[in-house]
């Protein structure tokens, strides 16, 4: 094995793939070059303009609203809509096996094996998007044991084989993972420091091929709070489904509904949510019971039609937002007109939504974009939409029945090895909340709206989605026809 391995040289094999043959500017006089940074968060890149980074007219910046649950191998799917996911994170319930499968640290080791080639591959099929994704066979350990050195040898490798590959190519993409590591493991400064660096080395590289025009996309598949979680805050959730009253199982097959509610809980990463599977006749009541935990902020999940008919034409999908032990909020939606009807008697503003109802008013019907508009910028961003994507089979096959989004400074404590627990506890993402959903697109391409839904990245850049298509060979996925807005 060590001699196979040690005739798998990464160097030439990364020399090779960029040696600088001369082409001709003439035949590609524009290069379009996409980065993919694993959890940029919007806060951060100010930080780094407010720094000088990325200055200039040229420079768009978006708030970009990541899908929920805000995790990388499922958002990254969504966002350019590569083949579905089994799950959501790589530990995952499987219905039709009726068991965990990639569970503990033999599915934790997963995140970090290296790919061998392209027959030996444990990776996402979301990284094939990627012309460059890695420094290394063992990228992914050099990362997180020594995240800055990691970063430095990321970024020239990066721009040495872009050098390469715009001799002849037209688009470009690239992934860095360092980011993220950064977010989890130090400072939001020093987020912002590697930010300011990438943005010199864009600049310099620039300067350094007038020859060619070069555009820089940079986007992001989710935010980051930089919101620490003390060790005590680390959610076992196992543990704590019992309190409520709801038992922790590993499996569903050959249980009563009936004889009370129960749960298999999915505590794979440290990530702030949790996804849960149960009986479709459950939901409600472990939703309820879930809600109740202290470090549990909102748990959402599938309903059945509410009492009250809202005169609908057809039958709708129904949602229900739990918080403190009972029903905060519900809501419909009408797959064929992409509305959703929105009931009155509830609280909005415990979303952080501003929303009055007139006399006699029990439902209000609104379109996908102009409730886009109402609660792009609100606490929970982009709230009704991720909330319905998030349960359905958009880009995973088996969603779980019910997501469970804890409050700040609380996490699931995920994998547990001896000394880990203060580990990557500086910064999180997974929540429904704005720090950590808010992600980055920032460009000096186009023009942008000021909050876009990270789904609509290939809307805004046609030319990476044929990229994506034509040169890596991805088919491109329909995951929601309804995703789509027109930023009015």
């Amino acid at each position: 094995m060590v001699i196979a391995l040690g005739a798998c040289d990464w160097i030439p094999f990364a020399f090779f793939n960029s040696i600088p043959i001369r082409g001709d500017p003439t035949r590609n006089p524009e290069v379009r070059v996409y980065l993919g940074i694993d959890g940029l968060s919007y806060h951060t890149v100010q930080d780094a303009i407010a720094r000088g980074a990325f200055s200039g007219t040229s420079w768009k910046l978006a708030k970009s609203v990541a899908p929920f649950p805000v995790t990388s191998d499922a958002n990254w799917t969504k966002i350019l809509r590569t083949p579905a996911l089994d799950g959501y994170e790589l530990e995952y319930f499987d219905p039709i096996a009726d068991k965990i499968q990639h569970p503990g640290l033999l599915g934790l080791a997963r995140h970090v094996m290296p790919v061998v080639s392209e027959s030996l591959n444990l990776s996402a099929p979301c990284q094939s998007a990627f012309d460059y994704r890695a420094n290394g066979y063992f990228h992914g350990f050099s990362a997180y044991s020594d995240v800055f050195s990691s970063l430095g040898e990321s970024l020239d490798n990066l721009f040495f084989t872009l050098e390469g590959r715009s001799e002849t190519a037209s688009v470009f993409t690239a992934y860095l993972l360092e980011f993220d590591v950064l977010g989890h493991m130090q400072k939001r400064v020093d987020v912002a420091d590697a930010l300011v660096m990438l943005s010199k080395k864009i600049d310099r590289f620039i300067q350094r091929h007038p020859e060619r025009k070069f555009y820089f996309t940079l986007f992001s598949d989710h935010g980051m709070d930089f919101m620490p979680a003390p060790v005590e805050n680390l959610v076992v959730m196992e543990d704590e489904l019992p309190k409520v009253g709801v038992t922790s199982v590993r499996s569903l097959a050959g249980r009563d509904p009936s004889q009370g509610p129960y749960a298999v809980p999915l505590m794979h990463t440290r990530v702030s949510y949790i996804s849960l599977h149960t009986h479709a006749a459950l939901v409600s009541e472990v939703s309820i019971r879930a809600s109740q935990i202290p470090s549990v902020d909102v748990v959402v999940g599938k309903l059945d039609a509410p009492v009250v008919d809202p005169g609908a034409p057809r039958p709708l999908e129904w949602f229900g937002l739990w918080s403190g032990g009972s029903l905060a909020l519900y809501f419909g939606y009408d797959q064929q007109t992409d509305e959703y009807y929105l009931p009155s008697g509830y609280d909005y503003s415990r979303f952080g939504i501003s929303l009055s109802f007139s006399g006699g008013e029990v439902f209000r019907v609104i379109e996908d974009e102009a409730l886009f508009s109402l609660v792009k910028e609100t606490r929970y961003p982009d709230l009704f939409y991720r909330v319905r994507s998030g349960l359905s089979a958009h880009g995973v096959r088996f969603p779980g029945q019910v997501l469970v989004s804890f409050k700040a400074n609380y996490v699931s404590k995920g994998f547990s090895l001896p000394g880990s627990d203060k580990i990557a506890n500086e910064g999180f993402h997974g929540s429904l909340s704005e720090f950590g959903t808010l992600g980055t697109l920032l460009t000096n391409e186009r023009e942008l709206p000021s909050v876009v839904r990270a789904e609509s990245l290939l809307d805004f850049f046609p030319r990476l989605k044929t990229h994506l298509s034509s040169s890596r060979k991805i088919a491109i996925q329909d995951f929601d026809s309804k995703l789509s807005l027109n930023y009015q």
